[in-house]
Protein backbone atom coordinates (compact mmCIF):
# COMPACT_ATOMS: atom_id res chain seq x y z
CA UNK A 1 0.00 0.00 0.00
CA UNK A 2 2.67 2.27 1.27
CA UNK A 3 4.55 2.07 -2.48
CA UNK A 4 1.32 2.40 -4.43
CA UNK A 5 0.73 5.68 -2.58
CA UNK A 6 4.14 6.62 -3.03
CA UNK A 7 3.76 5.80 -6.80
CA UNK A 8 0.97 7.99 -7.17
CA UNK A 9 2.68 10.74 -5.07
CA UNK A 10 5.64 10.77 -8.13
CA UNK A 11 3.60 10.82 -10.56
CA UNK A 12 1.48 13.77 -9.30
CA UNK A 13 5.12 15.79 -8.81
CA UNK A 14 6.08 15.37 -12.30
CA UNK A 15 2.38 16.23 -13.56
CA UNK A 16 3.35 19.49 -11.72
CA UNK A 17 6.63 20.30 -12.72
CA UNK A 18 5.85 19.62 -16.92
CA UNK A 19 2.91 22.29 -15.85
CA UNK A 20 5.26 24.93 -14.74
CA UNK A 21 7.50 24.48 -18.02
CA UNK A 22 4.48 24.43 -20.27
CA UNK A 23 3.38 27.93 -18.65
CA UNK A 24 7.06 29.37 -18.25
CA UNK A 25 7.49 28.54 -22.32
CA UNK A 26 4.04 29.81 -22.61
CA UNK A 27 4.84 33.37 -21.19
CA UNK A 28 8.23 32.98 -23.51
CA UNK A 29 6.26 32.59 -26.66
CA UNK A 30 3.49 35.50 -25.77
CA UNK A 31 6.33 37.94 -24.31
CA UNK A 32 7.17 40.46 -27.02
CA UNK A 33 10.60 40.21 -28.42
CA UNK A 34 13.21 42.41 -26.97
CA UNK A 35 13.65 45.86 -28.79
CA UNK A 36 16.13 45.60 -31.57
CA UNK A 37 18.24 48.74 -32.64
CA UNK A 38 18.08 49.84 -35.53
CA UNK A 39 20.14 51.60 -38.23
CA UNK A 40 18.90 54.11 -40.71
CA UNK A 41 20.86 55.73 -43.72
CA UNK A 42 20.67 59.15 -44.60
CA UNK A 43 21.54 59.05 -48.70
CA UNK A 44 21.06 62.43 -49.79
CA UNK A 45 20.91 66.25 -48.82
CA UNK A 46 17.15 66.49 -49.61
CA UNK A 47 14.74 68.82 -46.04
CA UNK A 48 12.86 65.41 -46.27
CA UNK A 49 11.53 62.30 -47.73
CA UNK A 50 13.09 59.08 -48.00
CA UNK A 51 16.86 58.91 -47.09
CA UNK A 52 16.90 62.45 -45.79
CA UNK A 53 17.87 63.41 -42.49
CA UNK A 54 14.56 64.09 -41.29
CA UNK A 55 12.90 61.02 -42.23
CA UNK A 56 15.59 59.26 -40.35
CA UNK A 57 14.79 61.27 -37.28
CA UNK A 58 11.04 60.55 -37.48
CA UNK A 59 11.82 56.57 -38.61
CA UNK A 60 14.22 56.39 -35.18
CA UNK A 61 11.29 57.88 -32.53
CA UNK A 62 8.98 55.50 -34.18
CA UNK A 63 11.34 52.59 -33.61
CA UNK A 64 12.05 51.12 -30.14
CA UNK A 65 15.56 50.31 -28.59
CA UNK A 66 18.74 52.73 -29.24
CA UNK A 67 19.20 53.53 -32.81
CA UNK A 68 21.58 54.75 -35.68
CA UNK A 69 21.26 57.29 -38.19
CA UNK A 70 24.37 56.69 -40.83
CA UNK A 71 25.51 58.77 -43.92
CA UNK A 72 26.05 57.82 -47.24
CA UNK A 73 25.74 60.57 -49.21
CA UNK A 74 27.67 59.37 -52.82
CA UNK A 75 29.24 63.22 -53.32
CA UNK A 76 32.68 63.55 -51.68
CA UNK A 77 33.49 66.77 -50.07
CA UNK A 78 30.96 68.86 -47.68
CA UNK A 79 27.21 67.88 -47.98
CA UNK A 80 24.96 70.48 -46.68
CA UNK A 81 21.48 69.50 -45.99
CA UNK A 82 19.53 72.91 -45.96
CA UNK A 83 16.94 72.50 -43.70
CA UNK A 84 13.59 74.26 -44.37
CA UNK A 85 11.99 74.01 -41.32
CA UNK A 86 13.26 72.71 -37.65
CA UNK A 87 13.94 69.25 -37.43
CA UNK A 88 11.34 66.91 -35.57
CA UNK A 89 12.80 66.64 -31.76
CA UNK A 90 14.55 63.51 -30.67
CA UNK A 91 12.41 61.36 -28.49
CA UNK A 92 14.13 58.34 -28.09
CA UNK A 93 18.47 57.15 -27.89
CA UNK A 94 19.63 58.06 -30.82
CA UNK A 95 23.63 58.28 -32.52
CA UNK A 96 23.54 60.48 -35.03
CA UNK A 97 27.08 59.99 -36.47
CA UNK A 98 28.05 61.92 -38.77
CA UNK A 99 31.69 60.07 -38.76
CA UNK A 100 29.84 57.12 -41.42
CA UNK A 101 30.25 59.48 -44.31
CA UNK A 102 32.74 57.98 -46.86
CA UNK A 103 35.92 61.04 -46.73
CA UNK A 104 35.49 62.18 -42.50
CA UNK A 105 38.49 62.22 -41.49
CA UNK A 106 39.44 62.41 -37.63
CA UNK A 107 41.03 65.09 -35.65
CA UNK A 108 44.29 64.17 -34.09
CA UNK A 109 46.12 66.63 -31.19
CA UNK A 110 47.45 69.07 -34.18
CA UNK A 111 45.03 68.63 -36.85
CA UNK A 112 41.59 69.32 -37.40
CA UNK A 113 38.41 66.68 -38.33
CA UNK A 114 37.51 66.81 -41.76
CA UNK A 115 33.62 67.10 -41.71
CA UNK A 116 31.62 66.12 -44.00
CA UNK A 117 28.18 66.48 -42.87
CA UNK A 118 26.51 70.24 -43.23
CA UNK A 119 23.08 70.91 -41.14
CA UNK A 120 22.40 74.48 -42.32
CA UNK A 121 19.14 76.10 -40.24
CA UNK A 122 19.31 79.56 -42.43
CA UNK A 123 15.65 78.72 -43.32
CA UNK A 124 14.96 76.37 -40.45
CA UNK A 125 15.36 78.92 -37.63
CA UNK A 126 14.37 76.94 -34.34
CA UNK A 127 17.35 74.53 -33.07
CA UNK A 128 19.42 72.43 -35.01
CA UNK A 129 18.98 69.48 -32.86
CA UNK A 130 16.89 68.68 -29.51
CA UNK A 131 17.39 66.27 -27.35
CA UNK A 132 13.72 65.45 -25.61
CA UNK A 133 12.73 63.65 -23.13
CA UNK A 134 13.44 59.89 -23.60
CA UNK A 135 16.36 60.27 -25.79
CA UNK A 136 18.75 59.88 -22.84
CA UNK A 137 21.86 57.92 -24.38
CA UNK A 138 21.89 59.70 -26.98
CA UNK A 139 25.37 60.84 -29.33
CA UNK A 140 26.03 63.41 -31.80
CA UNK A 141 29.16 62.89 -33.98
CA UNK A 142 30.63 64.42 -36.71
CA UNK A 143 28.04 67.40 -37.85
CA UNK A 144 28.82 70.50 -38.61
CA UNK A 145 25.41 72.79 -37.08
CA UNK A 146 25.46 76.76 -38.41
CA UNK A 147 22.73 79.11 -39.36
CA UNK A 148 19.90 78.35 -36.24
CA UNK A 149 18.92 79.94 -33.54
CA UNK A 150 20.23 77.27 -31.29
CA UNK A 151 22.75 74.25 -32.40
CA UNK A 152 21.65 71.98 -30.00
CA UNK A 153 19.74 71.77 -27.51
CA UNK A 154 20.00 69.13 -24.76
CA UNK A 155 17.31 68.54 -22.14
CA UNK A 156 17.80 64.88 -20.70
CA UNK A 157 20.59 62.99 -19.70
CA UNK A 158 23.96 61.22 -20.72
CA UNK A 159 23.59 62.64 -24.15
CA UNK A 160 27.29 63.21 -26.07
CA UNK A 161 28.24 65.77 -28.41
CA UNK A 162 31.53 64.85 -29.60
CA UNK A 163 34.20 65.72 -32.62
CA UNK A 164 31.52 68.11 -34.40
CA UNK A 165 31.41 71.67 -35.06
CA UNK A 166 28.98 73.93 -33.50
CA UNK A 167 28.20 77.68 -35.01
CA UNK A 168 31.11 77.56 -37.81
CA UNK A 169 30.96 75.75 -41.41
CA UNK A 170 32.27 72.65 -41.99
CA UNK A 171 36.27 74.68 -43.35
CA UNK A 172 35.94 75.29 -39.57
CA UNK A 173 37.15 78.97 -39.99
CA UNK A 174 34.03 80.64 -42.07
CA UNK A 175 31.33 82.04 -39.48
CA UNK A 176 28.54 82.17 -41.15
CA UNK A 177 26.89 84.39 -38.23
CA UNK A 178 23.17 84.17 -37.11
CA UNK A 179 23.47 81.07 -34.36
CA UNK A 180 22.55 82.89 -31.23
CA UNK A 181 24.01 79.78 -28.88
CA UNK A 182 25.67 76.76 -29.43
CA UNK A 183 24.66 73.96 -27.06
CA UNK A 184 22.49 74.54 -24.75
CA UNK A 185 21.87 72.50 -21.92
CA UNK A 186 18.53 72.69 -20.26
CA UNK A 187 18.21 71.09 -16.79
CA UNK A 188 20.18 68.04 -18.38
CA UNK A 189 22.03 66.19 -16.28
CA UNK A 190 25.66 64.12 -16.87
CA UNK A 191 25.91 65.12 -20.29
CA UNK A 192 29.56 65.47 -21.89
CA UNK A 193 30.48 68.22 -24.61
CA UNK A 194 33.86 66.39 -25.83
CA UNK A 195 35.94 63.63 -24.03
CA UNK A 196 39.17 63.10 -23.47
CA UNK A 197 40.72 62.31 -26.65
CA UNK A 198 41.49 64.51 -29.86
CA UNK A 199 38.68 62.26 -32.33
CA UNK A 200 36.18 64.22 -29.76
CA UNK A 201 37.09 67.56 -29.63
CA UNK A 202 34.27 69.63 -31.24
CA UNK A 203 35.01 73.63 -32.09
CA UNK A 204 32.37 75.72 -30.60
CA UNK A 205 32.90 78.83 -32.00
CA UNK A 206 31.31 82.40 -33.35
CA UNK A 207 28.12 81.86 -31.71
CA UNK A 208 26.37 85.21 -30.87
CA UNK A 209 25.56 84.86 -27.39
CA UNK A 210 27.35 81.55 -25.69
CA UNK A 211 29.30 79.03 -26.76
CA UNK A 212 27.84 76.34 -24.01
CA UNK A 213 25.48 77.21 -22.02
CA UNK A 214 24.28 75.13 -19.28
CA UNK A 215 21.23 76.32 -16.95
CA UNK A 216 18.43 75.19 -14.22
CA UNK A 217 18.44 73.61 -11.16
CA UNK A 218 18.36 70.27 -12.81
CA UNK A 219 21.66 70.92 -14.71
CA UNK A 220 23.94 69.00 -12.65
CA UNK A 221 27.28 66.99 -13.64
CA UNK A 222 28.05 67.68 -16.73
CA UNK A 223 31.27 67.95 -18.36
CA UNK A 224 32.77 69.73 -20.99
CA UNK A 225 36.21 68.41 -21.66
CA UNK A 226 38.38 68.90 -24.63
CA UNK A 227 36.76 71.94 -26.66
CA UNK A 228 38.43 74.53 -28.40
CA UNK A 229 35.36 77.32 -27.58
CA UNK A 230 36.02 80.63 -29.29
CA UNK A 231 38.37 79.73 -31.20
CA UNK A 232 39.24 78.39 -35.19
CA UNK A 233 39.28 74.62 -35.85
CA UNK A 234 43.32 74.52 -35.68
CA UNK A 235 43.27 76.58 -32.00
CA UNK A 236 45.18 79.34 -33.13
CA UNK A 237 42.90 82.23 -34.34
CA UNK A 238 40.14 83.93 -32.32
CA UNK A 239 36.18 83.58 -33.78
CA UNK A 240 34.73 84.14 -30.25
CA UNK A 241 31.44 83.70 -29.05
CA UNK A 242 28.97 87.02 -27.98
CA UNK A 243 29.98 89.88 -26.99
CA UNK A 244 31.63 91.65 -24.13
CA UNK A 245 28.06 90.79 -21.54
CA UNK A 246 28.30 87.23 -22.58
CA UNK A 247 30.93 84.58 -22.61
CA UNK A 248 32.45 81.44 -24.48
CA UNK A 249 30.85 78.67 -21.47
CA UNK A 250 27.85 79.96 -19.16
CA UNK A 251 26.52 78.36 -16.38
CA UNK A 252 23.57 79.96 -14.83
CA UNK A 253 20.37 79.26 -13.05
CA UNK A 254 21.30 77.38 -10.09
CA UNK A 255 22.90 74.66 -12.46
CA UNK A 256 25.41 72.81 -10.21
CA UNK A 257 28.25 69.95 -9.97
CA UNK A 258 29.51 71.00 -13.45
CA UNK A 259 33.01 69.98 -14.17
CA UNK A 260 34.74 72.37 -17.64
CA UNK A 261 37.98 70.76 -18.36
CA UNK A 262 39.34 67.97 -17.43
CA UNK A 263 43.31 68.25 -17.54
CA UNK A 264 45.04 66.10 -19.72
CA UNK A 265 46.06 67.00 -23.45
CA UNK A 266 43.47 66.32 -24.81
CA UNK A 267 41.22 66.73 -22.18
CA UNK A 268 41.53 70.55 -21.49
CA UNK A 269 39.00 73.30 -23.16
CA UNK A 270 40.74 75.87 -24.90
CA UNK A 271 38.94 79.04 -23.92
CA UNK A 272 39.86 82.21 -25.59
CA UNK A 273 38.88 85.02 -28.26
CA UNK A 274 35.82 85.44 -26.69
CA UNK A 275 34.76 89.38 -26.10
CA UNK A 276 32.93 88.78 -22.74
CA UNK A 277 34.11 86.03 -20.15
CA UNK A 278 36.00 82.71 -20.57
CA UNK A 279 34.25 80.83 -19.07
CA UNK A 280 31.22 82.88 -16.55
CA UNK A 281 29.24 81.39 -13.66
CA UNK A 282 26.32 83.81 -11.65
CA UNK A 283 22.90 83.10 -10.37
CA UNK A 284 23.46 80.97 -7.48
CA UNK A 285 25.23 78.39 -9.54
CA UNK A 286 27.04 75.90 -6.88
CA UNK A 287 30.01 73.74 -7.10
CA UNK A 288 31.38 73.70 -10.22
CA UNK A 289 34.40 73.47 -11.23
CA UNK A 290 37.04 74.90 -13.83
CA UNK A 291 40.08 73.09 -14.19
CA UNK A 292 42.78 71.78 -16.36
CA UNK A 293 42.12 74.61 -18.83
CA UNK A 294 44.15 77.20 -21.57
CA UNK A 295 41.80 80.32 -20.53
CA UNK A 296 42.82 83.36 -22.97
CA UNK A 297 45.76 81.39 -24.70
CA UNK A 298 46.05 79.38 -27.94
CA UNK A 299 46.19 75.85 -28.15
CA UNK A 300 50.25 75.68 -27.42
CA UNK A 301 49.55 77.68 -24.00
CA UNK A 302 52.21 80.30 -25.66
CA UNK A 303 50.44 83.40 -27.26
CA UNK A 304 47.40 85.36 -26.09
CA UNK A 305 44.20 85.22 -27.69
CA UNK A 306 42.33 87.42 -25.37
CA UNK A 307 39.09 86.43 -23.97
CA UNK A 308 37.72 90.01 -21.86
CA UNK A 309 37.85 88.40 -18.65
CA UNK A 310 39.06 84.94 -17.91
CA UNK A 311 37.12 83.35 -15.48
CA UNK A 312 33.91 85.22 -13.70
CA UNK A 313 32.15 83.97 -10.66
CA UNK A 314 28.95 86.22 -9.96
CA UNK A 315 26.77 85.19 -6.58
CA UNK A 316 27.47 81.38 -6.71
CA UNK A 317 29.26 79.29 -4.32
CA UNK A 318 31.66 76.87 -3.97
CA UNK A 319 33.04 77.15 -7.18
CA UNK A 320 36.92 75.48 -7.64
CA UNK A 321 39.03 77.24 -10.22
CA UNK A 322 41.82 74.94 -10.58
CA UNK A 323 42.18 72.49 -8.01
CA UNK A 324 44.70 69.21 -8.99
CA UNK A 325 44.87 69.81 -12.59
CA UNK A 326 45.97 73.51 -13.52
CA UNK A 327 44.02 76.00 -15.55
CA UNK A 328 46.33 78.77 -17.63
CA UNK A 329 44.65 82.19 -17.16
CA UNK A 330 46.78 84.61 -19.03
CA UNK A 331 46.45 86.61 -22.11
CA UNK A 332 42.88 88.09 -21.61
CA UNK A 333 41.99 91.78 -21.71
CA UNK A 334 40.98 92.53 -18.61
CA UNK A 335 41.14 90.33 -15.19
CA UNK A 336 42.09 86.80 -15.36
CA UNK A 337 39.91 86.31 -12.12
CA UNK A 338 36.96 88.06 -11.05
CA UNK A 339 35.11 86.91 -8.18
CA UNK A 340 32.02 89.15 -6.75
CA UNK A 341 28.73 88.63 -4.64
CA UNK A 342 28.44 88.07 -0.98
CA UNK A 343 27.78 84.74 -2.17
CA UNK A 344 30.26 83.58 -4.10
CA UNK A 345 31.84 82.04 -0.86
CA UNK A 346 33.55 79.99 -0.47
CA UNK A 347 36.24 79.61 -4.28
CA UNK A 348 38.55 78.43 -4.06
CA UNK A 349 41.70 79.12 -6.16
CA UNK A 350 44.52 76.76 -6.63
CA UNK A 351 46.90 75.26 -8.71
CA UNK A 352 46.81 78.13 -11.95
CA UNK A 353 49.00 80.18 -13.61
CA UNK A 354 47.84 83.39 -13.78
CA UNK A 355 49.76 86.02 -16.39
CA UNK A 356 52.36 83.28 -17.34
CA UNK A 357 52.25 80.46 -20.45
CA UNK A 358 52.10 77.19 -20.01
CA UNK A 359 55.97 76.95 -18.66
CA UNK A 360 55.18 79.69 -15.70
CA UNK A 361 58.20 81.76 -17.94
CA UNK A 362 56.72 84.17 -19.86
CA UNK A 363 55.26 86.87 -19.30
CA UNK A 364 51.52 86.68 -21.24
CA UNK A 365 49.84 89.25 -18.82
CA UNK A 366 46.39 89.66 -18.10
CA UNK A 367 45.17 93.50 -18.54
CA UNK A 368 43.68 94.02 -15.52
CA UNK A 369 44.52 92.29 -12.30
CA UNK A 370 45.48 88.54 -11.93
CA UNK A 371 43.05 88.01 -9.30
CA UNK A 372 40.27 90.53 -8.17
CA UNK A 373 37.57 89.89 -5.45
CA UNK A 374 34.33 92.45 -4.39
CA UNK A 375 32.82 91.89 -1.69
CA UNK A 376 32.98 87.97 -1.60
CA UNK A 377 33.91 86.85 1.93
CA UNK A 378 36.15 83.69 2.56
CA UNK A 379 37.76 82.85 -0.27
CA UNK A 380 41.40 80.74 -0.53
CA UNK A 381 43.79 81.89 -2.97
CA UNK A 382 46.77 79.20 -2.80
CA UNK A 383 47.53 76.52 -0.23
CA UNK A 384 50.43 75.19 2.29
CA UNK A 385 50.65 72.12 -0.58
CA UNK A 386 53.34 73.79 -2.86
CA UNK A 387 51.86 71.85 -6.00
CA UNK A 388 48.39 74.08 -5.47
CA UNK A 389 50.25 77.25 -5.58
CA UNK A 390 49.44 80.00 -7.82
CA UNK A 391 51.78 82.08 -10.04
CA UNK A 392 50.47 85.62 -10.66
CA UNK A 393 52.77 87.30 -12.50
CA UNK A 394 52.86 90.21 -15.44
CA UNK A 395 49.48 91.69 -15.06
CA UNK A 396 48.88 94.79 -16.00
CA UNK A 397 47.29 96.01 -12.78
CA UNK A 398 47.60 93.95 -9.35
CA UNK A 399 48.27 90.21 -8.85
CA UNK A 400 45.64 90.12 -6.22
CA UNK A 401 42.89 92.84 -5.31
CA UNK A 402 40.27 92.19 -2.70
CA UNK A 403 38.00 94.90 -2.06
CA UNK A 404 34.86 95.59 -0.37
CA UNK A 405 33.17 95.52 3.24
CA UNK A 406 32.01 92.15 2.66
CA UNK A 407 35.44 91.01 1.44
CA UNK A 408 36.18 89.43 5.30
CA UNK A 409 38.20 86.14 5.82
CA UNK A 410 39.89 85.75 2.53
CA UNK A 411 43.25 83.51 2.72
CA UNK A 412 46.15 84.04 0.41
CA UNK A 413 48.88 82.12 0.80
CA UNK A 414 51.46 79.54 -0.58
CA UNK A 415 51.55 81.76 -3.92
CA UNK A 416 54.26 83.41 -6.26
CA UNK A 417 53.46 87.11 -7.38
CA UNK A 418 55.21 88.58 -9.81
CA UNK A 419 57.98 85.93 -10.00
CA UNK A 420 58.48 83.13 -12.71
CA UNK A 421 57.89 79.69 -11.70
CA UNK A 422 61.02 78.91 -10.37
CA UNK A 423 60.77 82.40 -8.16
CA UNK A 424 64.13 83.64 -8.97
CA UNK A 425 63.64 85.45 -12.32
CA UNK A 426 61.02 88.79 -12.21
CA UNK A 427 57.98 88.53 -13.75
CA UNK A 428 56.27 91.60 -12.20
CA UNK A 429 52.86 92.81 -11.40
CA UNK A 430 52.44 96.49 -13.20
CA UNK A 431 50.65 98.05 -10.10
CA UNK A 432 51.02 96.03 -6.82
CA UNK A 433 51.50 92.83 -5.84
CA UNK A 434 48.42 92.34 -3.37
CA UNK A 435 46.22 95.56 -2.92
CA UNK A 436 43.26 95.45 -0.11
CA UNK A 437 40.62 97.99 -0.29
CA UNK A 438 38.27 98.68 2.71
CA UNK A 439 38.56 95.39 4.07
CA UNK A 440 38.41 93.63 7.57
CA UNK A 441 39.72 90.22 8.91
CA UNK A 442 41.89 88.36 6.10
CA UNK A 443 45.22 86.51 6.35
CA UNK A 444 48.15 86.82 4.14
CA UNK A 445 50.85 83.96 4.65
CA UNK A 446 50.88 82.29 7.99
CA UNK A 447 52.66 81.01 10.56
CA UNK A 448 52.43 76.97 9.32
CA UNK A 449 55.26 75.73 6.63
CA UNK A 450 53.94 76.74 3.21
CA UNK A 451 51.83 79.29 4.26
CA UNK A 452 54.07 82.28 3.28
CA UNK A 453 53.63 84.24 -0.52
CA UNK A 454 56.46 85.44 -2.47
CA UNK A 455 55.36 88.61 -3.41
CA UNK A 456 58.69 90.18 -5.61
CA UNK A 457 59.55 92.36 -8.64
CA UNK A 458 56.03 94.31 -9.04
CA UNK A 459 56.12 97.82 -9.50
CA UNK A 460 53.66 99.29 -7.02
CA UNK A 461 53.87 98.04 -3.21
CA UNK A 462 54.78 94.23 -2.50
CA UNK A 463 51.34 94.68 -0.44
CA UNK A 464 49.47 97.67 0.16
CA UNK A 465 46.50 98.31 2.28
CA UNK A 466 44.14 101.50 1.98
CA UNK A 467 40.89 103.00 2.80
CA UNK A 468 40.45 101.77 6.56
CA UNK A 469 41.61 98.14 5.96
CA UNK A 470 41.84 96.62 9.58
CA UNK A 471 43.15 93.18 10.93
CA UNK A 472 45.29 91.87 8.20
CA UNK A 473 47.54 89.68 9.44
CA UNK A 474 50.46 89.36 6.99
CA UNK A 475 52.76 86.53 8.76
CA UNK A 476 55.68 84.31 6.85
CA UNK A 477 56.73 86.31 3.52
CA UNK A 478 58.93 86.98 1.37
CA UNK A 479 58.51 90.45 -0.17
CA UNK A 480 61.24 91.85 -2.60
CA UNK A 481 63.46 89.13 -2.68
CA UNK A 482 64.06 85.91 -4.94
CA UNK A 483 62.51 82.81 -3.13
CA UNK A 484 65.40 82.04 -0.91
CA UNK A 485 66.37 85.20 0.54
CA UNK A 486 69.32 86.01 -1.80
CA UNK A 487 69.29 88.53 -3.68
CA UNK A 488 66.35 91.12 -4.64
CA UNK A 489 63.75 91.16 -6.62
CA UNK A 490 62.31 94.96 -5.97
CA UNK A 491 58.99 96.03 -5.45
CA UNK A 492 58.89 99.41 -4.89
CA UNK A 493 57.95 99.35 -1.58
CA UNK A 494 57.71 96.14 0.72
CA UNK A 495 54.52 96.88 2.53
CA UNK A 496 52.33 100.15 2.65
CA UNK A 497 49.49 101.09 4.79
CA UNK A 498 47.33 104.47 4.01
CA UNK A 499 45.14 105.65 6.20
CA UNK A 500 44.21 101.83 7.67
CA UNK A 501 44.43 100.48 11.46
CA UNK A 502 44.96 97.48 13.61
CA UNK A 503 47.19 95.21 11.09
CA UNK A 504 49.82 93.19 12.03
CA UNK A 505 53.15 92.47 10.48
CA UNK A 506 55.27 89.48 11.45
CA UNK A 507 54.30 88.21 14.82
CA UNK A 508 56.03 86.92 17.99
CA UNK A 509 57.15 83.69 16.63
CA UNK A 510 59.54 82.93 14.13
CA UNK A 511 57.12 81.39 11.61
CA UNK A 512 55.68 84.61 12.04
CA UNK A 513 58.50 87.07 10.45
CA UNK A 514 58.57 88.16 7.00
CA UNK A 515 61.67 88.86 5.28
CA UNK A 516 61.11 92.62 3.76
CA UNK A 517 64.10 93.37 1.55
CA UNK A 518 65.26 94.41 -1.36
CA UNK A 519 62.66 96.91 -2.25
CA UNK A 520 63.28 99.82 -4.25
CA UNK A 521 62.02 102.66 -1.38
CA UNK A 522 60.53 101.65 2.24
CA UNK A 523 60.54 98.02 3.38
CA UNK A 524 57.70 99.05 5.45
CA UNK A 525 55.79 102.49 4.69
CA UNK A 526 52.76 103.39 7.51
CA UNK A 527 50.97 106.48 6.35
CA UNK A 528 47.64 108.84 6.95
CA UNK A 529 46.18 109.90 10.00
CA UNK A 530 43.94 106.65 10.67
CA UNK A 531 47.00 104.17 10.43
CA UNK A 532 47.17 103.68 14.35
CA UNK A 533 47.78 100.37 16.21
CA UNK A 534 49.28 98.93 13.40
CA UNK A 535 51.97 96.24 15.19
CA UNK A 536 55.75 95.68 12.69
CA UNK A 537 57.35 92.98 15.31
CA UNK A 538 59.86 90.08 14.29
CA UNK A 539 60.60 90.75 10.65
CA UNK A 540 63.81 90.62 8.82
CA UNK A 541 63.95 93.99 7.11
CA UNK A 542 66.81 94.84 4.72
CA UNK A 543 68.85 91.39 5.17
CA UNK A 544 68.57 87.89 3.14
CA UNK A 545 66.71 85.39 4.77
CA UNK A 546 68.88 84.35 7.67
CA UNK A 547 69.29 87.68 8.71
CA UNK A 548 73.34 87.32 8.14
CA UNK A 549 73.67 89.84 5.24
CA UNK A 550 72.45 93.20 3.78
CA UNK A 551 69.80 93.41 1.19
CA UNK A 552 69.43 97.05 0.42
Amino acid sequence: MHEAAFRRSRGVNRLAALAVVLAVFGALLAAPPPARAAIFTVTNTNDSGIGSLRQAIINANDSPGADTIEFNIPATGTNTINLLSPLPNITGPVVINGETESDWVAATTSTPASIRIELNGASAGGTGLVFAAGSGGSTVRGLAINRFVTGIRIETNNVTVRGSIIGLRPDGVTDPGTMTVGILIDNGSNNTIGGTIATTRNVISGNDTYGVQITGGGATNNNVYGNYIGLSHTGDAAIGNGTTLTAGVFITGGASGNQIGEGSTNGRNIISGNPGAGVLINNNSGGNSVSGNYIGLDRAGATAIPNGVGVSVVNSPNTVIGGTARNIISGNSNDGIRISGATSTPTTIQNNYIGLDAAGAVARGNGGDGIDISDSPNNQIGSTNISLRNLISANSGNGIRIAGASAVNNIVQGNYIGTDLSGSLARGNVANGVLLIGIDSMTLGGTVAGAGNLISANGGAGVRLESNTQNVQIQGNTIGTNVNGSSALPNSVGVRLESSPDNIIGGTVQEARNIISGNTNQGVLINGTNSSGNVVRGNYIGTNGSGSAAIP
